[in-house]
């Protein structure tokens, strides 16, 4: 069943969240423990707690507990009847739709050019939604349009992939709840688009690049992005093994290469860079391809604010708010910031030129920004064309070394040899 379209939920603050008895993705995304907080209804978004300050929730036991849910994992899959697609109406293949979709009222959002050539699943971060990915219009009166969500998605569009984002049941992602949910959007979607064959891949940010990981555990998936995150497979497994475990979990026995993005390399996000080693080293071990993305520090110029959020902040205003970090003393000599956003008084320098951003932390978009050019645990459209393009090349790859067996190499994907960056 489809019902009334609802609004996207975001949050500024989570503790390890999830049903009870439950073991969540990860602890909030771009936010510190400080207590734990119902996720707010539909359309309501809850004001900030006045000890927030944007911070990034790291913390090495909610990331293990987290994705340790992977490997026993139990799914129910909601059905949706005959007829009731996720975008059902017709001629609207080039704006996004908003829809509430099955049985539980799954909150999904996609968007297709007029021949795609494939999928990209969509996966935020903790006391984020779906909604982040779009702009508000009439097609999505819900939807926030942060500033890298939008070009990711921009780029998705120009390089001709129908583009899904799902929101979560919790502030975070759990694979147990959310697995099953994920895969009746994608399942359906692909079915009734008539997309069934085209390459699917998925991209997750934190708590998003976790549950990414977890994908090829309950359906087929040619290519996974986790950006900020880790994934983890249980370190005893085999390949023999790691073919069974996955196919036991309702996947089809084959983990696709694997693009792992994070900001590691400035040495302010030590642990994701860590994780993200260790799981290198095991897919490596495992024979699955693997490259990685870094995303460094960037300088701040007259024009860095403008060219990442065109539709709403101009030239004029990217400069002034420029102007006004430097005047503070909050940039260096080289333009790049000295201090982290989460924890600096930006926002006393720029608040002149805010305009209509809220400077909330995940709210703005030039809090996101300013994350972004600090290089610490924030969702980043860069090298996002560059990933997906590798994934392409990965599944052809695959595709053709399928061919060349008679198609009797079912996890292909799994055995072919790690891929070098």
């Amino acid at each position: 069943m489809q019902q009334q379209l609802g609004g996207g939920v975001r949050g500024d603050v989570c503790a390890p969240c999830g049903p009870a008895g439950g073991v969540t993705m990860a602890a909030g995304e771009e936010t510190p423990i400080i207590q734990g907080r119902r996720r707010p209804q539909p359309g309501v978004r809850t004001a900030p707690l006045p000890t927030h300050l944007g911070g990034t929730n790291t913390s090495a036991h909610a990331f293990l507990a987290a994705i340790a849910t992977i490997a026993a994992m139990f799914l129910v899959v909601t059905f949706i009847g005959p007829g009731k697609a996720p975008g059902s109406a017709p001629g609207l293949s080039s704006r996004p739709q908003f829809e509430h979709v099955g049985e539980q009222s799954v909150e999904v959002i996609w968007e297709k050019p007029a021949k795609p050539v494939g999928v990209i699943f969509l996966a935020h971060g903790c006391q984020h939604a779906a909604t982040d990915f779009w702009a508000k219009s009439k097609h999505c009166e819900k939807c926030l349009g942060l500033p890298e969500e939008l070009r990711v998605v921009k780029k998705a569009l120009q390089m001709q992939y129908a583009v899904v984002a799902v929101s979560s049941m919790g502030p975070c992602w759990t694979p147990e709840v959310d697995g099953g949910r994920v895969k009746m959007v994608l399942e359906h979607f692909m079915e009734h688009k008539k997309l069934k064959g085209k390459p699917l891949f998925a991209f997750g940010a934190s708590s998003g690049g976790a549950f990414v990981g977890s994908l090829p555990f309950v359906m087929h998936v040619d290519g996974i992005i986790s950006q900020i995150s880790g994934i983890h497979i249980p370190k005893g497994d085999t390949k023999e093994e790691l073919v069974e475990s996955l196919k036991e979990h309702g996947g089809d026995g084959a983990f696709p290469p694997t693009v792992f993005s994070h900001m590691g390399a400035s040495n302010r996000d030590e642990m994701t860079a860590n994780f993200v080693k260790r799981a290198q080293e095991h897919f490596k071990g495992l024979g699955v391809p693997v490259r990685e993305t870094l995303l460094e520090p960037l300088p701040i110029s007259e024009t860095f604010f403008s060219e990442r959020a065109p539709a709403t902040i101009s030239k004029v205003r990217s400069k002034a708010v420029a102007e006004s970090l430097k005047a503070q003393g909050l940039l260096d000599a080289e333009g790049y910031l000295k201090e982290d956003p989460r924890s600096s008084e930006w926002r006393d320098a720029v608040a002149p030129h805010a305009g209509d951003d809220t400077l909330i932390p995940d709210q703005s978009t030039l809090s996101e920004l300013l994350n972004v050019a600090y290089s610490l645990h924030e969702l980043s459209a860069d090298h996002f064309g560059e990933d997906v393009a590798w994934l392409a090349s990965q599944n052809r790859a695959a595709l053709g070394k399928h061919a060349a067996s008679g198609g009797k190499d079912n996890a292909a994907r799994v055995n072919t040899a790690g891929a070098q960056n």
